[in-house]
C-alpha cells in the first residue's frame, strides 16, 4: 500500500474515532453537560420541530445538513485534542504489550511527550506513524472497541474527570 493511500485510511479511521467518541457520550439528556439556559432550549426545540414528520417545519433527512468544526467548540483541545489523547495512550497500551516498539524513535518521543519531535516536518511524520500503528491492522469492529474502551477510562487531566463529562 502506498504511503498517500495509507494517510488517507489513517484520516478515515480517525474520524470514525472522532464518531465513536462522540456517540459514546450520548446520554440520556441531548446536551448534559450543557448548563439549563435559554439558547441550549432553543436549539433542542429546533432539533425537535426539523425532525418531527408531519410537522410544518419538518426537514426530510436527506435534506439536512450539520457541519461541526472540532476547534474546541464540541469538546477541549487543550491540553490537546481529545483523538490525540486516545493515540497516545494507545501507543502507551501497545508499547506495554510490545516492549520492542520502545526502540522506534517517534514511538519514544509518544511515550515522553515530545510533541516537538512527533510533530516536526510539513507533513508531521512521526505523529502520521504512530497514527499508523494505533489506527491500522484491525477491523472497524476491534477499532470501535478500542476507542470505547479508551472512553470508558481516560481521564481529561484538567479535571481528573471522564473525557465525556468534560465535552460541552
Amino acid at each position: 500500500m502506498n504511503a498517500e493511500k495509507e494517510r488517507f485510511l489513517m484520516a478515515i479511521r480517525l474520524f470514525l474515532c472522532s464518531l465513536v467518541l462522540m456517540s459514546v457520550t450520548q446520554a440520556e439528556d441531548l446536551l448534559p453537560s450543557w448548563a439549563e439556559t435559554a439558547p441550549k432550549q432553543a436549539i433542542l426545540d429546533f432539533v425537535e420541530r426539523v425532525s418531527t414528520p408531519n410537522g410544518k417545519d419538518f426537514v426530510p433527512e436527506q435534506n439536512r445538513l450539520a457541519v461541526f468544526d472540532n476547534d474546541g467548540t464540541l469538546w477541549p483541545e487543550c491540553p490537546m485534542p481529545f483523538q490525540i489523547a486516545f493515540v497516545l495512550d494507545e501507543v502507551k497500551r501497545l508499547a506495554t504489550e510490545q516492549p520492542e516498539l520502545a526502540k522506534n524513535p517517534m514511538i519514544k518521543a509518544a511515550l515522553e511527550g515530545d510533541f516537538k519531535a512527533l510533530f516536526a516536518g510539513e507533513k508531521h511524520d512521526g505523529f502520521m506513524e504512530i497514527m499508523a500503528l494505533t489506527h491500522s491492522g484491525m477491523t472497524s469492529d476491534e477499532f470501535s472497541k478500542r476507542v470505547k474502551s479508551w472512553f470508558a477510562t481516560a481521564k481529561y487531566p484538567l479535571r481528573g474527570t471522564s473525557y465525556g463529562e468534560a465535552t460541552y
